[in-house]
């Protein structure tokens, strides 16, 4: 059942990629002669958009077939729209006719919509669990920073007061300090982009399902 409803609402490219989060700058010992008289460069987060991720598209979908109501549903209206579409119908004849289809299998336009709105229903489930699960490791990424980051610039700040045979070990914690600041900064891009992804695989299925909503209230009397 979940490959049939790939095939009703997976229509992306399917060969299109997921953009890729640039990598950390290599702060190895090859480096530590330039890294200590240089200052750490940091990027501002850039505007992410995300693409419908199939992993999340295969979650969403799979919450749908769990879920899948017995009898004839939006779901089965939907393959119908889907059978209609290949035979050059216009769209308004093609919603009413999937409409009559439904009625010979015994159920309306009431039925079908009333289904739909249940399957939006799964959908919202699934995107309350993914923010709490986003949530939680955005709050692990915050103690990180907040631990990491201060102790170290307050171990940083002491020992410049020290006498000048603590300057290596001072060098040594910026390196540290630099390593951390990249560690995190990726890790809240990841974190973003997993999200955007997420999202933009949401708005994939759920538009399609409220452009369907909408067509019915508009084209079936």
């Amino acid at each position: 059942m979940l490959d049939k409803l790939k095939r009703l609402f997976i229509i992306e490219d399917p060969n299109a990629q997921t953009p890729k989060v640039e990598e950390p700058m290599d702060t190895s010992m090859s480096n530590q002669s330039t890294s200590s008289t240089q200052k750490p460069t940091f990027i501002p987060n850039p505007t992410i958009e995300g693409t419908p991720d199939s992993k999340f598209i295969d979650i969403l979908l799979g919450a749908l077939d769990k879920n899948n109501l017995e009898g004839y549903d939006y779901l089965e209206y939907k393959q119908a729209l889907q059978s209609l579409s290949k035979v050059g119908m216009d769209e308004v004849t093609k919603y009413k006719s999937a409409i009559a289809m439904a009625g010979t299998m015994g159920a309306d336009k009431a039925q079908i919509l009333k289904t739909a709105e249940h399957y939006l229903g799964i959908l919202q489930q699934e995107e309350t669990k993914f923010s709490q699960a986003l949530n939680a490791n955005k709050q692990k990424l915050a103690q990180s920073e907040s631990s990491g980051l201060t102790n170290l610039e307050q171990g940083i700040a002491n020992k410049q007061k020290q006498v000048e045979n603590l300057l290596a070990e001072i060098e040594k914690d910026k390196i540290k300090l630099s390593e951390l600041k990249g560690t995190i900064e990726e890790s809240s891009l990841k974190i973003s982009q997993t999200a955007a992804n997420f999202h933009a695989a949401y708005q994939l299925v759920t538009g399609q399902i409220n452009e369907d909503l909408n067509k019915i209230k508009e084209y079936v009397n």
